[in-house]
């Protein structure tokens, strides 16, 4: 029996440290200060990988008049909850995608409200 042991570590804005540890029996989690009883002794293998992330800003927009939303103040939303309405009306832009729909009229400045954020590309 093993226990791995997953470590993710923020560096600095794009980047992670991910570290995985590798011990030879199975370890025991104390529930109560959340550490793994195990030795040096039982140690098999450390990797640690640096990776990088890829952000890009999205441009998320809710439509006020939606009726998902006529009881909810969407400025009081989370990112989460904002960017979740956005993908359900169907209105996740890309900056470029975004200055388009703009341009065109496409988003009402009136009922239309706009929120930028960072989120990870996946490849």
């Amino acid at each position: 029996m093993y226990t791995i042991v997953y470590i993710l570590l923020p560096t600095t804005l794009n980047k992670i440290i991910w570290i995985k540890i590798l011990f030879k029996k199975q370890g025991v989690l104390n529930s109560d200060s959340n550490r793994l009883t195990a030795t040096s002794r039982d140690l098999l293998e450390v990797c640690v990988e640096t990776l990088s992330i890829e952000f890009e800003t999205r441009v998320y927009v809710i439509n006020t008049n939606d009726e998902r939303v006529d009881d909810v103040d969407v400025q009081e939303l989370t990112n989460d909850e904002f960017m979740f309405e956005a993908e359900e009306q169907g209105r996740v832009y890309t900056l470029d995608g975004f200055t388009k729909a703009f341009n065109s009229e496409e988003v009402n400045t009136s009922t239309d409200v706009i929120r930028f954020i960072e989120v990870p590309v996946s490849h």
